[in-house]
């Protein structure tokens, strides 16, 4: 069995491609690496779901205390995807220099 997740991000226009494992104890998990496409990068996006589809899913172990319900990545993340807009449009800041708010480059 495998399992995908979806994210789309209406604020910068972003799709969002997480991993997903199973945990030891049959809970599923997001966890790195996190995919971060422009909506209009089809052929990209669409590449990376075709092989998540078909990868196997990882196990990993299950984290010590109780696992909260959401996306722990994606509330991490989040930060950075509404950085990103300001930034890459900012005058000041070229693009292919631009970092977000935590020190992670813009692609």
């Amino acid at each position: 069995m495998n399992m995908i997740k979806i994210y789309l991000y209406a604020p910068t226009k972003k799709v969002l491609l997480p991993t997903v494992a199973e945990t030891e104890a049959g809970v599923f998990v997001e966890g790195e690496p996190l995919h971060i496409f422009d909506h209009l990068q089809v052929d990209l996006w669409k590449g990376e779901i075709f092989k998540a589809l078909n990868r196997e899913m990882l196990t990993v172990k299950t984290p010590e205390g109780q696992l909260e319900p959401g996306s722990q990545l994606l509330k991490k993340k989040l930060c950075c995807l509404q950085c990103t807009k300001v930034l890459a449009t900012s005058q000041f800041i070229p693009p292919d220099l631009a970092t977000t708010a935590c020190g992670l480059p813009l692609k």
